[in-house]
């Protein structure tokens, strides 16, 4: 509904990347403002990455967008096809409202303005929000409701500091309590990967460290769209189930926590990024890495405040790897990866042993995997909707912020759970659906 699809460019992208067919019904006939595309270029590697997704047993499907994703494909990313920008929020749904603005002249942007405190009447009524921009507040008065909309950490942050969180860590910063809300900042989701990585023969982003490397491929970009700046290191991607020669040898507790998710959602997903994943990995070298992903993740993190104000940041307690279950996932998903390095397709690339991880994870893989995992920046669920009910739940059905009124928050925090997939087009749709309606009917 919110995704305008451009089927990838033929006459620019390289025949070794081919993009299958995506079928009509996955995409809104009429089209939205988020343009969904292809790079006009792929990376040198990512073809050798989905001949050894496929060679360990990670079939190629036509569309990851129809309900079933258990497979591999070069997948669609949110790019403007005409000039291979990045279809943003600001560049899709902003401008797409200041268009409509000129219609309905109902929408007013602050920039360099952060929202400071939620003002409520004595019913517990949001009426408005005091805002600061550059030194000076000021207040905006709220017509029929606030809406939060700052993201999976500063959302439920903005909730406590003006008093509707868990009323321990209120009382700490001596904050009133609004509304004794004891899930917000808590159950914190998000997907995690491994850098699984090996020195290759072919060029990688690591050549824009060359600076006449990097003035060529500015060039390439500026003038014809094209090139390794028109992509975003990470397009082609393999979702799979644990094999049965792994999942014979888990734990009774793992496999009694993998079964209450759906039998046809994936455990373990694979990116084939073309970069240099550490920072500690030497300059001007080309490397290769398959990095599997944690999807179904069942440690949760959780956010807390630093002070009573807004300016200052909040503290983020990831939780990655806390649950025995992940655990026992990611070495899983480390084994899987090895073998797609050591498929004889790869062996055509590969310069020499693995770089990430080295020897040490030969029998300590849980500890290397603890000191490398990182985030897929999927974080979700600390303003969790739930039923009225439940004294987790933050938000209802309508993402109305339970025990006040006139409050709502639309971001990826009210996520009840965090879906197997990259979450960026189900919080799209949700913000498209709610915010679209609120802009039309003036509010």
């Amino acid at each position: 509904m919110s995704a305008n699809y451009t089927p990838p460019n033929t006459m620019t992208r390289p025949a070794s990347a081919p993009v299958p067919s995506h079928p009509i019904h996955s995409y809104s006939p009429s089209g939205g403002p988020l343009h969904v595309s292809f790079p006009n270029t792929a990376a040198p590697f990512l073809p050798w990455g989905q001949l050894g997704i496929c060679a360990i047993g990670i079939p190629d499907i036509q569309d990851f967008l129809s309900g079933s994703f258990i497979g591999s494909q070069y997948c669609p990313l949110t790019v403007r096809p005409d000039d291979q920008t990045r279809s943003s929020s600001e560049a899709s749904f902003l401008q797409t409202s200041f268009a409509r603005n000129q219609l309905y002249s109902n929408l007013v942007v602050y920039i360099d303005t952060l929202g400071d405190e939620i003002m409520f009447d004595g019913n517990k009524t949001a009426t408005g929000v005091l805002v600061k921009s550059h030194g000076m507040s000021y207040l905006l008065n709220a017509i029929k409701e606030v809406i939060i909309s700052a993201g999976a950490f500063q959302s439920p942050q903005l909730l406590m500091v003006n008093g509707v969180g868990p009323k321990e860590e209120l009382a700490k910063y001596n904050i009133g309590v609004i509304a004794d809300r004891p899930g917000v900042g808590q159950e914190m989701w998000d997907h995690v990967l491994f850098p699984i990585t090996h020195k290759i023969n072919i060029s990688t982003t690591s050549i824009l460290e060359d600076a006449v490397q990097a003035c060529i491929a500015s060039q390439m970009y500026n003038v014809n769209k094209m090139g390794i700046l028109t992509i975003n290191n990470a397009d082609y991607l393999g979702w799979e189930k644990i094999l049965a020669k792994y999942y014979a040898n888990l734990t009774a507790t793992t496999k009694a926590d993998l079964s209450n998710f759906p039998a046809d959602w994936p455990d373990i997903e694979h990116f084939v990024p073309s970069f240099n994943p550490d920072t500690y990995l030497a300059a001007n070298i080309t490397y290769g890495t398959l990095e599997p992903a944690i999807i179904m993740p069942l440690s949760r993190g959780n956010i807390s405040l630093n002070s009573s104000s807004m300016s200052d940041a909040p503290v983020i307690n990831v939780g990655w790897l806390t649950n025995q279950t992940d655990l026992e996932t990611a070495v899983v998903a480390v084994k899987r990866a090895r073998e797609f390095w050591a498929t004889p397709v790869m062996q055509n690339i590969k310069t020499g042993e693995a770089v990430l991880p080295g020897k040490e994870c030969v029998n300590r893989c849980t500890q290397w995997a603890k000191q490398h995992v990182q985030t897929v920046y999927h974080a979700s669920c600390t303003c969790e909707m739930g039923k009225l009910s439940d004294r987790i739940a933050v938000t209802d059905s309508r993402a109305r912020v339970i025990g006040v009124k006139n409050l709502r928050v639309a971001d990826a925090s009210t996520s009840p759970m965090l879906p197997p997939e990259n979450s960026q087009s189900t919080i799209c749709k949700f913000t498209f659906l709610y915010l679209h309606g609120f802009i039309e009917n003036n509010c």
